[in-house]
């Protein structure tokens, strides 16, 4: 890493680290004035927001929905905080923050043999979910796309390692992910985020088509691992890792139509949960960017 960015790192390592030094009250204060400076500049992603809230919450008059986008600005500035502050989370004291809820959905897959997909999307807090998984001894592997700000990029992964997770690029990661499953270990893919047409199937997501990776779908239908959905998110002050009951692959002999089918079936636990804990979904993210493609134009 050049000397430049190796400055950064280190500077991004003081600052995110101090931020999760300061205290819960205080962390909720800044929170919210911070993030209230950024909705009012940030024209981009506050119209985009916006606009995907009012299109999932029609009935929402546009002060709800101001006031969720406002919401959803803050929750994410919490998590910068919390990424600071889970350096001190480990499985000693993982239980003093946060409730584990479904485990016996992971160990009822993990008895197949087959190596489990944990099924997730942006919501909550994923970072701080890594010590939940310590806390219960169970190996888990993350397929992840490199970061382009690389001092960045170098942060969130030892974050990550730091307590035992283990990253899986996701470029050429097929032998990788099939090997690790094959170990009967857990691999978490985030499933919620815009695919382009050629690699991905259009799919319902909290009412509206969006365009979502084949992958989860290929990777269960070729090896059999279970698929089990699971989250963190912050509920009444404390947090909340929950997992779902294992969603049932469906075989129908017509290889396409099952990708459809299970893709479909995938996108709906996500979009569920999400829907449920809405303030805390990524709404800054273009999920419904990708249009199925027409020859003719629009008249």
């Amino acid at each position: 890493m050049p000397l430049k960015e190796q400055f950064i790192y280190y500077f991004l390592c003081g600052l995110i680290r101090g931020l999760g030094l300061i205290p819960v009250k205080t962390r909720e204060y800044l929170a919210s004035q911070i993030a209230r400076l950024w909705f009012n500049l940030d024209k981009r992603h506050r119209s985009l927001t916006m606009k995907n809230l009012s299109m999932v919450f029609d009935k929402k008059s546009k002060t709800e929905i101001r006031d969720l986008a406002r919401d959803v600005f803050k929750q994410w500035i919490l998590v910068l905080f919390e990424l600071g502050w889970g350096f001190s989370l480990d499985k000693r004291n993982f239980g003093k923050y946060a409730d584990i809820y479904g485990w016996e959905h992971v160990m009822a897959a993990h008895k197949k043999k087959k190596g489990i997909l944990f099924c997730t999307g942006h919501l909550g807090n994923w970072e701080i979910m890594i010590a939940g998984f310590q806390k219960m001894k169970a190996p888990i592997n993350v397929v992840y796309r490199p970061i382009d700000f690389k001092p960045f990029d170098r942060f969130i992964n030892e974050s990550r390692t730091r307590l035992g997770l283990k990253l899986i690029p996701v470029r050429n990661a097929m032998e990788k992910i099939t090997k690790t499953l094959a170990d009967r270990e857990m691999i978490a893919m985030l499933i919620d985020q815009n695919a382009n047409y050629s690699n991905g199937v259009f799919v319902d997501f909290m009412g509206h088509e969006a365009c979502t990776s084949q992958g989860m779908a290929r990777l269960a239908l070729a090896t059999g691992a279970s698929v089990v959905p699971g989250f963190m998110v912050r509920d009444k002050g404390r947090y909340r890792m929950e997992f779902l009951p294992e969603i049932q692959l469906i075989r129908t002999g017509d290889y396409m139509e099952d990708i459809q089918i299970n893709t479909a079936r995938y996108n709906k636990a996500v979009a569920d949960y999400s829907l449920k804990y809405a303030n805390q979904w990524f709404w800054l993210h273009n999920r419904w960017k990708t249009k199925r493609f027409s020859a003719w134009p629009k008249q």
